[in-house]
């Protein structure tokens, strides 16, 4: 005979809240939990856990409270990849850079799949999509995913006629924009999310950040980044009452292949960062 639910819910608060503590919940558990009553519910926004978690189960949620999540799940649930491996892809980062903001690394670990938003995961397909193919929700009509094959670039920070070297992520891109996941060692840097609005072939930070210039946005973390995508999503959600998201309906393979390949991105990689290309490139801003 299996023990009643019950059974564990008329614990006292206190030793729950321990045993909850003792066991380091992930975002899964935290979710988990919460639904096995009402006490427990109650009790989740005072378990000791990662700060991180706690802002990602806020967001999540924002999201799940919104009529609007769930007309955007099929598009999603169609085109995951079943082979995706998180733990394989965080290694695969890690190779590539050694310091990785941990909001974005437990995002990869523990973040639901079928809860991402905006054509953003690792588990989603590079794929550029045009015309009838782009709902301006899910997907943006050529704009490219870069996370599923994570690529470390460069952009330049310059500051008192000072430039040099910044490792990023890039995240997303098309024509006259790119986003990037400030990586690196330096504190008041590591983990913002950069967005560039130029057509230049590089991608310039002016520092220090609290200054920006007009065609430059960032955002603290990428949570932070997440929830803009979100406000996004929503502010562009009349844009389906008079044209209803087509992509929902369409098989993957009749998107068009990705107008970029990893070498012609007009970022430098971080690894070609000291080669001739990459000193001249550092040369024109300083």
């Amino acid at each position: 005979m299996g023990i009643s639910t019950d059974r564990f819910t008329d614990i006292p608060n206190e030793l729950t809240l321990r045993i909850f503590s003792w066991t380091h919940l992930n975002l899964r558990g935290l979710i988990a939990v919460r639904g096995v009553s009402q006490t427990w519910r109650a009790l989740v926004p005072h378990i000791e856990c990662s700060p991180i978690r706690k802002r990602m189960l806020s967001f999540y949620d924002t999201l799940i409270a919104s009529p609007l999540f769930l007309r955007t799940r099929p598009w999603v649930l169609e085109n995951l990849k079943a082979s995706f491996d998180r733990q394989a892809f965080v290694e695969k980062l890690l190779g590539k850079y050694p310091f990785f903001p941990e909001e974005f690394r437990l995002w990869i670990l523990e973040w639901p799949e079928k809860a991402v938003i905006g054509g953003l995961w690792p588990g989603l397909p590079r794929k550029r999509y045009q015309n009838e193919y782009a709902d301006v929700i899910h997907v943006r009509e050529d704009e490219l995913n870069w996370i599923p094959f994570p690529r470390i670039s460069v952009f330049i920070w310059e500051d008192r006629n000072k430039a040099e070297y910044i490792p990023a992520l890039l995240v997303w891109q098309e024509k006259t924009k790119a986003t990037c996941l400030i990586l690196g060692e330096r504190r008041d840097m590591n983990g913002k999310v950069f967005t560039y609005y130029d057509e230049l072939g590089y991608l310039t930070l002016h520092g220090p950040i609290g200054a920006l210039r007009n065609y430059e946005t960032v955002e603290d973390g990428w949570i932070d980044y997440q929830r803009g995508i979100w406000r996004t999503m929503v502010e562009r959600e009349h844009l389906w009452e008079s044209s209803p998201p087509k992509p929902l309906e369409i098989p993957l393979n009749n998107s068009v292949d990705s107008f970029l390949q990893m070498h012609e991105s007009p970022q430098i990689a971080w690894v070609k960062r000291n080669g001739i290309e990459g000193q001249n490139w550092l040369a024109m801003v300083a």
